[in-house]
């Protein structure tokens, strides 16, 4: 089984759009995603992940400010028509 460990470094949103998000992959085969987003009137970050490659739809819930968001598969940044979030 591959392992990989990934962080989210405590930047503003500005650099969040610059690849905040770091990936350390172990194994050739490790594949894990990561969407972050700012919450609406906060300074906090909302974040979901997983294994595999990345949805193409899911949820976030209402107070997630989806204009901040970025979504990040194997260390690369996807373009936002990639993928939906659901109402």
């Amino acid at each position: 089984m591959a392992l990989a460990s990934f962080i989210t470094l405590n930047e503003p949103v500005a650099t969040l759009n610059q690849r905040c998000v770091v990936f350390w992959k172990l194994d050739a085969l490790c594949t894990c995603w990561s969407y972050t987003a700012k919450y609406k009137n906060s300074n906090r970050f909302f974040r979901i992940n997983g294994g595999g490659t990345f949805p193409k739809s899911f949820r976030v819930p209402g107070n997630v400010d989806q204009g901040t968001g970025c979504m990040i598969d194997e260390g690369e940044f996807i373009v936002p028509n990639s993928y939906k979030i659901l109402d």
